[in-house]
């Protein structure tokens, strides 16, 4: 290419895109080296009446009685919510770059 300063992105899938610009030289290499940050997406989980929040076998909030969101790695997570008296319900939750994604856990539901 011709010398000048050019802007490029780079792209991968899973990866947050990453733009930088370079000033290439006449006769000269130019070489360039980036880290791309996985990309991230939000995830909102509301326990009714409340519950302790685990994600990948992590807690992420005790006792949650209003919306938890936390942002994830784009990808699949394992969501476990657990109530003392009330149960457990757990799940493979998919969390992508685009809208929120948003589970609502309702222990007081009588499912008999």
């Amino acid at each position: 290419v011709p010398a000048g300063d050019y802007r490029a992105t780079l792209r991968l899938d899973g990866y947050d895109d990453a733009t930088m610009t370079l000033l290439v030289e006449a006769g000269r290499t130019t070489q360039a080296r980036q880290i791309l940050a996985p990309a991230q997406g939000t995830l909102r989980i509301l326990a009714k009446p409340w519950g302790s929040i685990y994600i990948d076998g992590v807690l992420h909030e005790e006792e949650a009685s209003v919306w938890y969101t936390v942002r994830l790695p784009v990808g699949d997570h394992r969501v476990r919510v657990t109530h003392p008296t009330l149960g457990k319900w757990e799940q493979i939750v998919r969390v992508s770059a685009g809208d929120p994604r948003e589970v609502v856990i309702d222990f007081t539901f009588d499912q008999n």
